[in-house]
């Protein structure tokens, strides 16, 4: 007996302390089984930190879908809901785990006015605006829901009359879908519980392509000949591992395109919605069509391919905060149409947040032709005393311009080049900067501003290629430089010691003081950005650092930087682990054109060891 209760205790233990033992401690982990990133493990100074950590632990525990897989089976045998995520309706329907009633508010209104901004922008730059309101399946199939649950969305008709007073051009897919779904299947049964099929989606594009076609003759409503239409076998709930057996409608589009989504590497997206795609449309009509900018959610996230065909080119943004930055990607993409589509689940801060969409503002437009000619100073109109330039960092896709110096009275800043007017926006640094199409800028542009007290100001400026720093880099003991994968390591062997965070920072050179932080980056990702030099012209150490709690590692570089220039820098982390980091694709520019001397002072110039004091602790510098 005192053995099977060894036995029973051993199990018990086992139960309870081997999964923590296999918890995923990976950076930036896309989980399958919830389509979503997986929580990360918070800094202590940050808001709700007890909170954050007991979703890391549910998120992270090992074996985790094993367990809520098991967990959905035990509850399906014993008739209760699936998981707190799923709900099961009348006829075997499945739908997403209800929730309570949603009244119309405040929270409406602000984002229908954020709307009315979005389209007042666009169309004040040419071009067509549209949202796109898609339910979601609990609305559409609300007779099948559980016996005593009575859907209410009053709010979704409330909220588009008066998108319709403001005058918002939008095409809601309520109605179509609701009177189709008493004849075909536009969502599944039980096959994800929340988004369209393919047929709902076929039909819900064409309905945006019928309100589009108004404006664009061009543009018209897909036929069913232009697919492959077919079904597959579904074995599993979607982003789930708990068994169904369902025949869905596939389709697959005719038209052939190319994928150059790749190129477009260093955009600025929200670090937890960072879903983009750029294709373009290789059939022999289309030439007749728009290049079309969505931003889009899950709806149209894993189907692409619906809004390809009636497009020249379709640009895919995740629409989840990033939206509320419009007008960057509008420089970059210059679209002939823009539509914001936009599911019923989805009207919550966490998705759009209502303070940002509150104070959301755009450049107004301006009248370019009337300041093309620059010869004499225009009417009402004072010229820019200093001297500004304006710097371009090449890359793939498109280009980062930037301006080389603050200015620190403008509201709102323009550069034109041509037939371009660019909205530069004005970054934590005092930068203004922007992304634009790859040769867009050319030698020379037109620089106009207005200033708080309406004063309007404008001059030309020189447009130069930004040069990058020689990449003459020295490294501590645990940082080097891999020649067969072209990445930066950092990594650590001392005991306890966990890296947190990638920081750039600038030393003076002479000195070796710590000058200040330029950027600091916590997760896997892109980091990119522009600081203005504020210390006296001369040599400096630009270096970067894996922080850490114990003994930092790191990587230095020498830079001649001179007094009010801007320098714009860029670095990609590969993977942010507690023991190890990889940096690629790291960047430092300026437009402070090397001399000879500087050359041969640079080439020779040889570091010596010594210590550096920072705000963070001492720093070993290193031969």
């Amino acid at each position: 007996m005192r053995k099977l209760k060894l036995i029973y205790l051993v199990l018990f233990l086992g139960v309870l302390f081997v999964p923590l033992a296999f918890i995923n401690t990976e950076e930036n982990v896309q989980s399958q089984l919830d389509n979503r990133k997986l929580v990360e493990f918070p800094d202590k100074d940050d808001t709700g930190y007890e909170k954050t950590i007991e979703k890391y632990l549910q998120d992270r525990i090992g074996f985790r879908d094993t367990i809520v897989t098991g967990y959905q089976l035990f509850n399906s045998a014993i008739g209760k809901e699936l998981t707190q995520t799923y709900t099961n309706g009348q006829d075997g329907y499945v739908f997403f785990h209800m929730h309570n009633n949603i009244p119309y508010g405040d929270y409406h209104k602000t984002f229908a006015e954020a709307v009315l901004k979005m389209q007042e922008y666009c169309e004040s730059r040419g071009s067509k605006f549209y949202f796109l309101f898609n339910p979601e399946k609990i609305s559409v199939y609300r007779r099948y829901l559980p016996v005593g649950v009575n859907y209410n969305d009053d709010w979704v008709d409330e909220m588009l009359a008066y998108m319709k007073e403001l005058g918002v051009h939008y095409v809601s897919n309520k109605d179509l879908l609701m009177d189709l779904s008493y004849d075909e299947v536009v969502y599944n049964q039980k096959y994800d519980a929340g988004h369209w099929n393919d047929l709902g989606a076929f039909y819900g594009t064409n309905n945006l392509w019928k309100r589009i076609g108004e404006d664009y003759p061009s543009v018209t409503e897909y036929s069913l000949d232009e697919w492959d239409v077919s079904t597959i076998q579904s074995k599993y709930y979607a982003n789930s591992r708990f068994p169904v057996d369902e025949e869905v409608p596939a389709f697959t589009l005719k038209t052939n395109w190319s994928d150059i989504t790749k190129k477009y590497t260093g955009l600025n997206m929200n670090k937890n919605y960072k879903s983009f795609r750029y294709y373009v449309n290789e059939s022999k009509q289309a030439y007749q069509y728009p290049r079309l900018l969505v931003f889009q959610g899950s709806f149209y996230n894993s189907r692409s391919q619906f809004l390809v065909g009636r497009t020249r080119e379709y640009i895919g943004v995740h629409d989840y905060q990033n939206v509320l930055n419009l007008d960057y990607y509008y420089n970059i993409f210059q679209p002939e149409i823009v539509v914001f589509e936009v599911a019923e689940y989805t009207f919550k801060d966490e998705y759009f947040d209502s303070n940002k969409m509150k104070s959301l503002t755009f450049n107004p437009a301006i009248d370019s032709d009337k300041l093309i000619n620059t010869d004499n100073e225009p009417e009402g109109q004072i010229a820019i005393a200093q001297t500004i330039k304006c710097g371009v960092v090449e890359g793939d896709g498109f280009d980062r311009i930037y301006l080389d110096r603050g200015l620190y009275s403008a509201k709102y800043v323009y550069l034109i080049s041509e037939d371009y007017v660019f909205d530069l926006q004005l970054d934590t640094y005092g930068v203004y900067s922007t992304g634009v199409p790859h040769n867009a800028i050319k030698n020379t542009a037109i620089l106009y501003y207005e200033d708080y007290e309406g004063n309007k100001y404008q001059t030309v400026v020189d447009v130069q290629k930004a040069e990058e720093y020689p990449d003459k880099l020295t490294y501590t003991d645990g940082a080097s430089y891999n020649n067969k994968t072209n990445k930066y390591v950092f990594k650590t062997g001392v005991a306890d010691n966990n890296f947190s965070a990638v920081n750039l920072q600038l030393i003076d050179m002479m000195s070796r003081k710590y000058v200040g932080q330029i950027a600091t980056k916590k997760n896997a990702g892109d980091c990119t950005g522009s600081f203005i030099h504020k210390a006296e012209s001369g040599w400096y150490i630009i270096r970067m650092k894996a922080n850490s709690n114990k003994q930092d590692e790191g990587m230095d570089l020498i830079a001649y930087l001179q007094k009010g220039k801007t320098y714009f820098y860029s670095f990609h982390i590969d993977k942010l682990g507690k023991k190890r980091i990889t940096v690629d694709e790291y960047k430092v520019y300026g437009m402070c054109p090397w001399t000879l001397n500087e050359q041969e002072l640079f080439a020779d110039f040889q570091i010596t060891t010594g210590t550096v004091e920072t705000e963070e602790g001492k720093f070993e510098t290193f031969n």
